[in-house]
């Protein structure tokens, strides 16, 4: 099957409630790749080299979405409530049983809780599979520092370890999360598919979106720990304000900042793709 016949992407209109300055809001495209597609970066095609870059992220925001129909039920003229003042659950696993160490999980942590003092904070041995669901349950958006993990076999049992197993995808997609607006996944391949059933997002970062996450930012493969932490800190300038001395997360403009920060990195490191292109963004519209 052609790529053309394995994606479906769908203009929508875009919806920014912040502008400052140099920012500029693109088109909006939502993918929903299909077969082979689903293990492209569909967000990152095109030319990057000279003459200049002539590619999606120079032109377009990119949207990815699990589900097809959930375009039929989108409302794009309804402006979303723009800002989120709640602290985070930040998760972090510097260390995990059996798993390469991750210094950087530290250091984002550290981070967020310098931005947001109120942060819940969840990490080596407290970071238990059932207190991190309890906690997801308790707050509107999380950030997640830890090591991800696929499984081809049966992929709903992927997911992020944790201090005494793996948080997997089953787990998510038996929880309902109305109240959440934004997840960020810093881990390995947690919107990274499954060759077994290619036609069926089975992701973390889907499994998210479809308990009712509103933005969630995840990688398509392995990602370097350094590469991780300078990307979340980039992510984190463009959607964190601190007005009137109250720091609010924005969520809304998750695909408008992913694509600057994408474009940033792109030209700070050109000869290095895999700085910027396994994060994408996706959504539950």
């Amino acid at each position: 099957m052609a790529l053309g016949q394995c994606v479906r992407a769908c203009p929508a209109a875009s919806r920014h409630h912040r502008t400052g300055p140099g920012r500029g809001s693109g088109p909006r495209v939502h993918w929903c790749p299909a077969g082979p597609a689903v293990f492209l970066p569909l967000h990152a095609a095109g030319r990057h080299g000279e003459p200049g870059p002539q590619a999606v992220i120079d032109r377009a925001e990119s949207v990815y979405i699990a589900r097809l129909r959930a375009l039929a039920t989108a409302r794009p003229g309804e402006p979303a409530a723009d800002e989120v003042t709640t602290p985070p659950l930040i998760v972090s696993m510097p260390a995990t049983p059996g798993q390469k160490p991750l210094p950087g999980a530290r250091e984002e942590a550290e981070h967020l809780m310098r931005a947001f003092p109120g942060a819940a904070h969840l990490t080596g041995a407290a970071a238990t599979v059932e207190a991190v669901l309890v906690g997801m349950t308790a707050h509107s958006w999380f950030h997640f520092s830890a090591h991800g993990a696929t499984d081809e076999h049966t992929p709903v049992d992927g997911g992020i370890e944790l201090a005494d197993g793996r948080l997997t995808i089953r787990d998510l997609l038996e929880r309902r999360l109305p109240g959440a607006r934004f997840a960020f996944l810093s881990a390995c391949s947690t919107h990274h598919g499954s060759a077994a059933i290619p036609d069926e997002t089975v992701t973390t970062a889907a499994a998210l979106c479809i308990a009712g996450c509103g933005y969630v930012v995840a990688t398509l493969w392995p990602v370097a720990d350094e590469h991780a932490v300078d990307f979340a800190a980039r992510m984190y300038g463009e959607l964190v304000t601190t007005g009137n001395g109250t720091p609010a997360l924005h969520p809304e403009d998750t695909p408008q900042a992913i694509r600057e920060v994408c474009c940033a990195v792109r030209n700070a490191y050109p000869q290095h793709p895999e700085r910027w292109v396994p994060f994408a963004s996706a959504s539950s519209l």
